[in-house]
């Protein structure tokens, strides 16, 4: 069996939220109440950095929540993904998925 990229990608960040307190759950949950109906990790970086998130697990956290239903992706009328260049200091060029805050009743 062949195992793709994004399946191996997918597979690390569920696995980076085995070592997530409940406490670092609840506040990135926080934030993501607090951002825009429409972000990207970019819009809450300092946000993350100041309630210490660690970076290897901010994948599986937005991982989580999308499975949660707190957000959801941001689509093109093409139907792809809407993306943004990255803003952090490590990103090499690389994009960021813009998401849409849902369902905040439920995780409130």
């Amino acid at each position: 069996m062949t195992t793709t990229a994004q399946a191996l990608k997918q597979a690390g960040q569920m696995a980076s939220l085995f070592a997530v307190s409940n406490q670092t759950r609840a506040d990135f949950e926080q934030i993501l109440s607090t951002a825009p109906v429409e972000f990207s990790s970019n819009d809450i970086r300092c946000l993350l950095d100041l309630a210490q998130i660690p970076e290897s697990t901010r994948g599986g956290l937005f991982s989580a929540a999308l499975k949660a239903g707190l957000i959801s992706k941001k689509m093109t009328s093409d139907g792809y993904p809407a993306r943004v260049p990255s803003t952090g200091t490590s990103a090499h060029a690389a994009y960021v998925q813009l998401y849409k805050r849902t369902n905040w009743s439920a995780a409130s």
